[in-house]
C-alpha cells in the first residue's frame, strides 16, 4: 500500500538538506553516524549527507547506511590520505545481520588489520554494497579497500580504486571462514576495480588457504565488471597476480584435489594489470599441491596490453571448467593446448592484444554508476559472442544498458549511433555511425541536427535514446526502447513515461529517488479529488507506469532517470478526466518525441473537455507552476508531464500521433519565444513570473487559448498575475494576450500576492515591442510610476499584506507617464459570490458607495475609505441585477452587476 498524505502546496515532502553534514533516522538528527547506529532499531535507515570523519562499527544489527551521492556524502577515517597505518578502518561489520551500505564514499582508512576501507567479518546474513566509491584506503595487512571473511556480499555498481595493501589484495581481499559456519558467495556486479596495489593480488585476492577456513567454500562471481590497471608489487618470482590472485586449499570433506574456491567471469573485462614477473600479471592461480581453483569465463576479455609476453592468465592451479566467447591475451605455458580454450565451437581467441579486442584507451563515463574502458567500434569485441554459453546471461552491460541479440565481449556493449548526418530518414545508412542497423542490433539516438523518423517497420533489438532526443515512427517497432531523461537538479520535476510496460517498482529502485519521512520516496501520483499527492512508500506493487499519466519525482543526485518498455505507435487511448474538486488532472507526453500543445489544445474534443486551452508545467527552477496558453505553442518534451483542468463535465483528453514533432533543442521546461512583456516578482529567495502578449486577434475579454489562468490547485501566497483590461472578471491570469493595435491606451491591472513586511521587486523584460514604446509600472498606493527596462526595476516595502489587483497597473506609452494619469479609467468593480462586491483601483478617504436594485430602490449606501481595494458585504438580497454607483473626488462611475447568493 502507498501512504496518502494531504498537502496544500505542490510538494511538502520531508527531504534532508543536501550539501551539509547531517545524520538522521526518520527525521531525528544525530551528531555522529556512530550515535545513530547505537540508537537505531533493527531495519532502520540511517541517512547520511556531507563528509563525516569517524570510524563506525555495526555488530549484529540489521541496518541501511544510505547517502545520496558517493562523491559528496563520504565517511572517512582520517582528514586526509595516509600510508602510515596509524589510524583505523572506516567501516567494520560483524554479527548476525542484514546490512546495506549505498551511495557513499569510503576513504582514508589506514590501519594494520584487514580491510582498511570496509571490513566484513563473519556476518551471518546478506551484506549489500551499492554505488560506493571505496578509494585511497591503506592497510599494512590485507584488503586495502575491502576485506570479506566468511560472509555473503553483493557488490553492485561500486568503484574500488587507488587502495593499497602492504600484504595482499590491494582492492579487495576475500576468504571463507570456518567460524562463520557458511559457504561464502561474493558477487561483484557492474563495478570497477582499478589502480589498486598489493603485494599479491593487486586488484583482488581470494585466499582459501588452510587456517582461513577451508572447511567451507567461497564463490566469487565477477559479472559486467572491469578489473584494470592494478599492480602486484611482490618481487620477481614471488606470487603476483596483478588483477586477481586465487590461492586455493583442499576443501575439507571433499574428494582429493577439490579446491574451496570457485571463480566465474561473465562479461568481464580484465586489462593492463601488471607484475614484475610477466607470467603473473593478470589472473594467477596458486595453492595447495594437487588442488585447483574451479575457473570459468563467458563472453569476457582478459588481456594485459598489446604485448602478449605480459601474461593475462597463469593456469598452473586452475581447473578450467568452461570458457566460451572469450578474447584472451598471452597465456603461460601451463595452459598448453587446452581443449576447452581451443574448442572451435566455444569461440575463444588466445594470444591476442588489447587492440585486437577493441580496448583503445583509458576509462570513461558513458552512463551507469561506474566508468568503463574506451572501446574501438571497429575491432573484434563487437557482436563477438556468437556461441551459446549454456548459462543465463545478464541482459545489460556494466552501465546497466541493454545488450543486443548477439552481445559484445567484455563489460561494455557498443551501440550503433544515430548521427543524422544526411536527413531524418531512419533507413538511410549515412545517418548512422556504423551503417544501417540490422536485426538484433542495439542503437543509440544521440542529439543531432536531424532526429530520426521511420516510415517502415523498425527491426532492431533495443533503442536507447539520450535526453532531449526524439523518434517518430508511422509504422511499427516490436523491440525495447529506453528513454533517458536528464534531471539537472535535485528539485522536483513532473515526468511521464514515453514507453509502456515499465514496472513501477523497478523504475523507482533504479532511479535513485530521494528518501523522505519513513520509507517515503521522491515519487508521487496526483489525486485530483483532493489536490494531494500519494507518495511511494517502498512496498512493492504490481503497478506499471501508465502512458499519459504524470508523476512527480525528486532524485537524490542529479542525473538520468530511464524509462524502459514498448513504443506507442498509434494514438493514445483518450485519458478520462476527473472532474472532482478543482478538476486538475496530471497527464503527460506518451511519445519519445515532442508534442505540440497548441495542436493538442485546439482539438475540438479537447477544448470542449477543458476549462481553458491551457496546460500548466512545473518550473523546478522557480518552484512553481507555469501556465502555457495554446497560442504559446509550447512543445511538450519526451518524458514531460503537465496539468490540464477539466471543465467540470465528463470528458477526456486525446493525445494523438499527429501531434508529434522533432525540435532543434530540448524544450523540457523551456518557453517558446514570442513578442511579449515578462513581469518578474522577487522577494527574498522567491521568484514568480507573469507574461503579457500583444498579438493580432486578441481582445480585452478572456480569449480561450490566448489567456491562461494561474494554477489554483495549490495556494499562491506569493504570486504575480494580471486581470483583464476590460475589467469584466477577476480571474487571475498568468498569461494574458491583448490586441496590438492600440497599445498606448491599454492599461493592465497587475495582481500581486505578498505578505506584510516583505520587500518586493518588480522587473520587466520585453521582446519585440515597438521601439517607441516604454513600459511603465504605476503604484497607486505610493502615487508613483517608474519605467521598467533592463536597467531599472521597482522595489517597495509592503506595510500590509497585498492580495489581488487594484494597486499596480502596467502601461505601455511612447511618452513619460504622469502620476495619476488614467487612474479613474481603471477602477475595477465586479460582483463576487454570496452578495459581495469588490472595488479596486481607488485610493481615497471618502468614497460614497450606493447600490440600487433594478427598480431604482436604494439597497445600500455608505461612505468608505478605500485603500487599494475593498470588498463590500451587501445585505442578504435576492439574486439579480443591481446598479453600483461610486462618487469620488475625481468624478462618478456607475456599473451594472449581477449578484449571486
Amino acid at each position: 500500500m502507498k501512504n496518502k498524505l494531504l498537502f496544500l502546496s505542490f510538494i511538502c515532502f520531508t527531504i534532508l538538506s543536501f550539501g551539509q553534514k547531517t545524520v538522521s533516522i526518520n527525521g531525528t538528527s544525530y551528531e555522529t553516524i556512530s550515535a545513530a547506529i547505537t540508537d537505531a532499531n533493527s531495519n532502520d535507515v540511517i541517512v547520511i549527507t556531507g563528509i563525516h570523519t569517524e570510524s563506525i562499527v555495526v555488530v549484529g544489527k540489521s541496518l541501511t547506511l544510505r547517502g545520496t551521492n558517493p562523491t559528496t556524502d563520504i565517511i572517512q577515517a582520517a582528514a586526509s590520505a595516509s600510508t602510515d597505518a596509524s589510524g583505523s578502518r572506516v567501516v567494520n561489520l560483524s554479527g548476525t545481520a542484514t546490512i546495506t551500505i549505498e551511495n557513499l564514499g569510503i576513504r582514508y582508512g589506514n590501519n594494520s588489520a584487514n580491510g582498511a576501507g570496509i571490513n566484513v567479518d563473519k556476518v551471518t546474513g546478506q551484506v549489500t554494497l551499492k554505488n560506493l566509491i571505496v578509494e585511497n584506503n591503506y592497510t599494512s595487512s590485507n584488503g586495502g579497500g575491502l576485506a570479506i571473511a566468511g560472509s555473503n556480499v553483493n557488490i553492485i555498481g561500486c568503484t574500488i580504486k587507488s587502495n593499497t595493501s602492504s600484504l595482499d589484495g590491494g582492492g579487495m581481499f576475500a576468504v571463507p571462514n570456518n567460524a562463520a559456519g557458511v559457504n561464502s558467495v561474493v558477487n561483484l556486479e557492474q563495478s570497477l576495480v582499478d589502480s589498486n596495489t598489493g603485494r599479491n593480488g593487486g586488484g583482488i585476492y581470494i585466499n582459501g588457504n588452510i587456517g582461513f577456513g577451508n572447511n567451507y567454500t567461497i564463490d566469487v562471481n565477477v559479472e559486467n565488471s572491469t578489473v584494470s590497471n592494478n599492480s602486484a608489487s611482490s618481487a620477481s618470482g614471488a606470487a603476483g597476480g596483478g588483477a586477481v590472485w586465487c590461492k586455493v586449499a583442499q576443501h575439507v570433506g571433499a574428494s582429493a584435489g577439490v579446491g574451496n574456491i570457485n571463480l566465474k567471469f561473465v562479461h568481464a573485462t580484465v586489462y593492463n594489470n601488471t607484475h614484475e614477473a610477466l607470467v603473473k600479471s593478470g589472473l594467477l592461480f596458486t595453492g595447495t599441491a594437487g588442488v585447483t581453483t574451479n575457473f570459468s569465463a563467458y563472453n569476457s576479455i582478459i588481456v594485459s596490453a598489446d604485448d602478449i609476453s605480459i601474461k593475462a592468465i597463469s593456469f598452473a592451479k586452475a581447473n578450467l571448467t568452461d570458457m566460451v566467447n572469450c578474447i584472451l591475451g598471452g597465456l603461460d605455458a601451463a595452459a598448453g593446448a587446452n581443449p576447452i580454450i581451443d574448442d572451435a565451437v566455444k569461440n575463444n581467441e588466445k594470444g591476442k592484444t588489447a587492440t585486437f579486442a577493441g580496448i583503445s584507451g583509458g576509462l570513461t563515463s558513458v552512463g551507469g554508476l561506474t566508468q568503463v574502458l574506451t572501446m574501438n567500434k571497429d575491432e573484434n569485441f563487437k557482436n563477438y559472442c556468437t556461441a551459446a554459453t549454456g548459462i543465463t546471461l545478464p541482459t545489460g552491460d556494466q552501465r546497466g544498458y541493454l545488450r543486443g541479440t548477439t552481445p559484445d565481449a567484455g563489460a561494455f556493449e557498443y551501440y550503433n549511433i544515430w548521427t543524422g548526418a544526411s536527413s531524418t530518414d531512419w533507413a538511410t545508412a549515412g545517418n548512422w555511425e556504423d551503417g544501417l542497423p540490422t536485426t538484433g542490433d542495439v542503437v543509440q539516438i544521440k542529439t543531432a541536427g536531424n532526429m530520426p523518423t521511420a516510415s517502415a517497420a523498425i527491426d532492431v533489438a533495443n533503442i536507447i535514446m539520450d535526453s532531449g532526443t526524439s523518434l517518430i515512427t508511422s509504422s511499427s517497432y516490436a523491440g525495447n526502447l529506453v528513454y533517458n531523461r536528464n534531471l539537472a537538479t535535485t528539485n522536483w520535476y513532473l515526468v511521464s513515461s514515453p514507453v509502456s510496460g515499465q514496472d513501477e517498482d523497478d523504475f523507482i529502485a533504479e532511479s535513485n529517488f530521494a528518501y523522505g519521512t519513513g520509507n517515503n520516496r521522491g515519487f508521487a501520483t496526483y489525486n485530483t479529488a483532493n489536490d494531494s499527492w500519494t507518495y511511494y512508500s517502498g512496498t512493492e506493487t504490481a503497478n506499471v507506469l501508465t502512458q499519459g499519466t504524470g508523476y512527480s519525482v525528486k532524485k537524490n543526485s542529479v542525473g538520468n532517470i530511464s524509462f524502459s518498455g514498448n513504443l506507442l505507435t498509434s494514438d493514445l487511448t483518450p485519458i478520462s478526466l476527473t472532474t472532482s474538486n478543482n478538476g486538475f488532472n496530471l497527464v503527460g507526453n506518451p511519445y519519445p518525441s515532442y508534442i505540440n500543445s497548441e495542436t493538442m489544445l485546439d482539438l475540438a474534443s479537447n477544448s470542449d473537455a477543458l476549462s481553458s486551452k491551457t496546460i500548466w508545467v512545473w518550473d523546478q527552477s522557480l518552484g512553481t507552476y507555469d501556465a502555457k496558453a495554446s497560442t504559446e505553442a509550447f512543445k511538450i518534451a519526451p518524458g514531460q508531464a503537465f496539468f490540464v483542468k477539466s471543465d467540470g463535465a465528463a470528458g477526456s483528453l486525446s493525445i494523438n500521433e499527429s501531434f508529434q514533432s522533432h525540435e532543434s533543442s530540448d524544450t523540457f521546461l523551456k518557453s517558446v519565444g514570442k513578442t511579449k512583456i515578462s513581469l518578474q516578482l522577487t522577494s527574498e529567495n522567491q521568484t514568480r513570473v507573469a507574461r503579457l502578449y500583444y498579438v493580432d486577434n486578441a481582445t480585452d475579454s478572456f480569449d480561450n487559448g490566448y489567456d491562461a489562468p494561474l494554477f489554483t490547485g495549490i495556494e499562491n501566497p506569493f504570486a504575480i498575475y494580471s486581470h483583464l483590461s476590460s475589467l469584466e472578471q477577476s480571474e487571475d491570469l498568468q498569461v494574458q494576450s491583448v490586441g496590438n493595435t492600440d497599445m498606448e491606451n491599454i492599461i493592465i491591472p497587475i495582481g500581486i500576492n505578498a505578505k506584510a513586511g516583505s520587500t518586493i521587486k518588480i522587473s520587466a523584460n520585453s521582446n519585440n515591442l515597438p521601439s517607441n514604446l516604454k513600459v511603465f509600472l504605476e503604484d497607486r498606493e505610493a502615487n508613483s510610476t517608474i519605467e521598467l527596462n533592463d536597467n531599472s526595476s521597482y522595489t517597495t516595502l509592503l506595510s500590509s499584506e497585498v492580495k489581488g489587483s487594484g494597486r499596480f497597473y502596467l502601461h505601455t506609452k511612447s511618452s513619460v507617464l504622469s502620476v495619476g494619469q488614467d487612474n479613474f479609467n481603471t477602477v475595477q468593480l465586479y460582483s463576487l459570490n454570496h452578495n459581495r462586491v469588490k472595488i479596486s483601483g481607488i485610493n481615497e478617504n471618502d468614497v460614497v458607495v450606493k447600490v440600487f436594485n433594478i427598480l431604482g430602490a436604494e439597497v445600500y449606501a455608505n461612505k468608505l475609505n478605500i485603500l487599494n481595494h475593498k470588498i463590500l458585504e451587501l445585505p442578504n438580497t435576492s439574486q439579480g441585477v443591481f446598479i453600483v454607483k461610486l462618487e469620488t473626488s475625481k468624478g462618478n462611475i456607475t456599473k451594472k452587476i449581477i449578484l449571486k447568493n
